[in-house]
């Protein structure tokens, strides 16, 4: 049990979070935003493959069926800009933990280098 306490003061570098665990959670959050890019893509395209396919067996007459095609298709078109939002916005986010992991970093060789230079 001490071993593991000795072990934990020594990689103790005076912060409130784990760099590992930061890293990892980095990781997580930019595969997450893929998967739920595909997801919505894998929602936006089943309506509109269903669509095109009711459009092309009906036999409605083409003044009709324009208009409720553009329709759709126009409401369909939310999913995808949704999703995208989402994207980036999660990309975004595993992003600025690594800068912000990177700015503590730069901020401790700072402050050692101006400790370096009082002594």
């Amino acid at each position: 049990m001490e071993n593991m306490s000795d072990n934990m003061h020594s990689k103790f570098r005076g912060t409130y979070f784990i760099h590992e665990n930061v890293l990892r959670l980095s990781l997580i959050t930019r595969i997450m935003a893929w998967l739920v890019l595909g997801a919505f893509i894998i929602e936006w395209l089943y309506p509109i493959s269903v669509l095109i396919y009711q459009n092309l067996i009906t036999p409605i007459p083409l003044d009709m069926k324009v208009p409720g095609v553009v329709q759709s298709l126009l409401i369909n078109l939310s999913k995808p800009f949704i999703g995208g939002l989402v994207f980036i916005i999660l990309q975004v986010v595993g992003q600025m933990l690594l800068i912000l992991l990177d700015m503590e970093d730069n901020s401790r060789q700072v402050l050692r280098y101006l400790a370096a230079l009082k002594k």
